[in-house]
This record gives C-alpha cells, sequence and structure tokens, in this order.
C-alpha cells in the first residue's frame, strides 16, 4: 500500500516538474547540479514528463509549491515537507519524516528548469520533468470566469474575486496570489478562503477550495472548471447600490435592497413582516445574483408565513437581473431552481 502511495507521489512531483522543462527554450541553457534556495522557493507548473508514466492522471499542467518555510504542496498528501542538500531537493512527510522523492537539475534557461525524479526506500521511479517557475506574468493565466455550469470562479485583473464554490458556499473579496495559492478576504464573514490551483491551462482550471462554511466548520471542495467567455465581475459591479422589487401572493411586494457590493436587505410591504427585515450576503457576476438571508442575530424573529424560511442555514438563491438604459434594475425573476 505504501509503495502504491508513494508511487502515485512520484508521478504528481513529475508532472509538476515536467510543465516547466517543455515550455523551456534549448538555446543558453545553464548546466549545473544544484539549485539554491532562491530557485526552489516558488511555484511551478509541469509542462512535460519524459519517462515510464502509466498513470493518465499525471499530464502538463500540475502546480507544484515549494514555500520558504520548507513545507510543500506537490498534489500528493504525504509529500509535504522538503529540503535543499548540496543544491538537491529531497522531500519527506513531515509527520513521520519519511522520504519521498529527490528532485536534481539538470539544465536550466531561464525560469524553466528541466529535473530528474529519482524515488526512494523501495520506489523506483524515474523521471524526467520539464518545470516553468511562476511568475507575475504567467498568474495572468488565472483572470478570467471558470464554471462547470454550476459552479464557478471569477477572478478579475484589478484584484477582485468572486465565486460559488463550494457547499451552500458564495465568496468574493480582495485577493492576493503567491504562486499556486489565491487567499481571498470576505469581509461580509471576516474570513480567508484559499483557493489552491492545482492545474491550469488556456481552457481548465483545477483548483482546491479551503472555506469555512456559516456554522464556523472548515470545509475543502475540489472544483475542475472550464474557461468561458464571460467578463470577470469586479467590486463595483452594475449592482451595486441598486434595489428590486417584486410581487408575491402571500408576502405582500418585496424588495431586495443591494446597498453595498457584497449585503444588502430584504423586505416586505406585508404587515407582519415589516419589522423582521432580512439580511443578505450576495455576489453578483453578469447579470445573476448569488445571495443567502440572514434573521436578525439580536432577537428573535418568528416564523411568519414563510418569511423565514431558508434563513440562517446556507440556502443559496439564484436571481436572474435586468437593467434598463439608465442602468437601474427593470426587472428580477427566480431562477435558483435552473441555476442550482
Amino acid at each position: 500500500m505504501k509503495t502504491k502511495i508513494k508511487v502515485l507521489a512520484s508521478l504528481l512531483l513529475v508532472a509538476v516538474f515536467g510543465c516547466v522543462l517543455a515550455s523551456c527554450g534549448n538555446d543558453s541553457n545553464e548546466e549545473s547540479s544544484s539549485l539554491s534556495f532562491t530557485d526552489i522557493v516558488g511555484s511551478f507548473q509541469i509542462t512535460n514528463i519524459s519517462g515510464n508514466n502509466s498513470h493518465s492522471w499525471l499530464k502538463s499542467g500540475l502546480i507544484m509549491t515549494f514555500n520558504s518555510d520548507g513545507t510543500c504542496t506537490t498534489g500528493f498528501t504525504m509529500e509535504d515537507s522538503w529540503k535543499s542538500e548540496n543544491g538537491i531537493i529531497k522531500t519527506y512527510c513531515k509527520g513521520n519524516n519519511e522520504p519521498m522523492y529527490v528532485y536534481e537539475l539538470k539544465s536550466r534557461n531561464g525560469n524553466c528548469y528541466e529535473v530528474q525524479m529519482k524515488g526512494t526506500l523501495d520506489d523506483d521511479t524515474s523521471l524526467r520533468l520539464t518545470l516553468q517557475k511562476l511568475d507575475e506574468s504567467s498568474k495572468s493565466k488565472y483572470v478570467g470566469v471558470w464554471s462547470d455550469g454550476k459552479h464557478f470562479l471569477s477572478i478579475s485583473s484589478d484584484g477582485y474575486l468572486a465565486a460559488y464554490a463550494g457547499n451552500n458556499f458564495i465568496d468574493c473579496g480582495s485577493f492576493t496570489i503567491t504562486g499556486s495559492i489565491i487567499k481571498c478576504s470576505n469581509t461580509y464573514y471576516s474570513k480567508e478562503t484559499v483557493y489552491t490551483i492545482t492545474s491550469v491551462s488556456d481552457n481548465s482550471i483545477s483548483v482546491k477550495v479551503d472555506y469555512t462554511d456559516i456554522y464556523g466548520d472548515s470545509k475543502t471542495s475540489n472544483l475542475v472548471l472550464a474557461k468561458t467567455n464571460d467578463t470577470p465581475t469586479v467590486k463595483d459591479h452594475a449592482l451595486n447600490g441598486k434595489s428590486a422589487s417584486y410581487l408575491t401572493t402571500s408576502l405582500g411586494t418585496i424588495t431586495l435592497d443591494f446597498s453595498g457590493y457584497n449585503y444588502g436587505k430584504k423586505t416586505s410591504t406585508l404587515s407582519n413582516c415589516k419589522k423582521y427585515p432580512l439580511s443578505l450576503f450576495y455576489v453578483y457576476i453578469n447579470g445573476k445574483v448569488y445571495f443567502q438571508q440572514f434573521t436578525s442575530k439580536t432577537g428573535q424573529v418568528p416564523s411568519i408565513g414563510g418569511w423565514t424560511t431558508s434563513c440562517d442555514d446556507g440556502t443559496i438563491f439564484v436571481y436572474e437581473v435586468k437593467f434598463a438604459s439608465n442602468g437601474m434594475v427593470e426587472d428580477i425573476s427566480n431562477i435558483t431552481q435552473m441555476a442550482i
């Protein structure tokens, strides 16, 4: 079992390092067998893998990250720490200090590295990886709107992220990027979400999302999303500061007031509901608004004819929004059943 796990791990590492080499040029290669600390720290994308790779899931696009504190993320859970010994990378499982793989530099051309990856103990892995170190310019490949038809991840070039990325989890806020790790600061919940890009191409992106749900529990989702032609949403989006009203048969006229870029309130003209407005956390993207609703945290809100149905439980509603020529909301309709 241990041997199988290690083989999978080595394949993942190979994939990461291979990416870089495939995209490297052949001229001006710097022959060397050592990697400096500065060389190693950062994120690398595999561009090519040479050798007997029998795993179909191990392919170009995989991203590996080596952190300055000696931890690493390679796509294999057990391989979570690294050391540099005489310019050679040796990876380990931090929990039991078991050796994982050895990476030796064979050639370098700018940000492109060709590395020989070898197994340890009873693992006879021997692969040649081509890796490209990700810099600020390479991070532009993350920008765009990615979707699987239900979930989405919108990353704008101005530093704003919006997402529907987990079970009853929507997110938005300013973000920072370090290598393959995107950290989004959600001011509504005062929480930070970590998006780890595990592979990316022109057409698709794989991402691991570590988030906190509305109950305060830590959760993880893994998404594979396709690139769309949609424009990434921004903080000062079209719905910010607008409101929309619609008539219902049992709750009178309901108004959704999106007073901030990610928060608002829901009110009703029905006398029993007037004094119990609901708070909204929302994400807007390309004519759709995704929101969750909450009752007052300072007092008990009575259950009134369905007014508090699906509150405080993370339920996500999706409405389609249409704007008039003057920029105000012209129409809003519930498309939750179709969208989720």
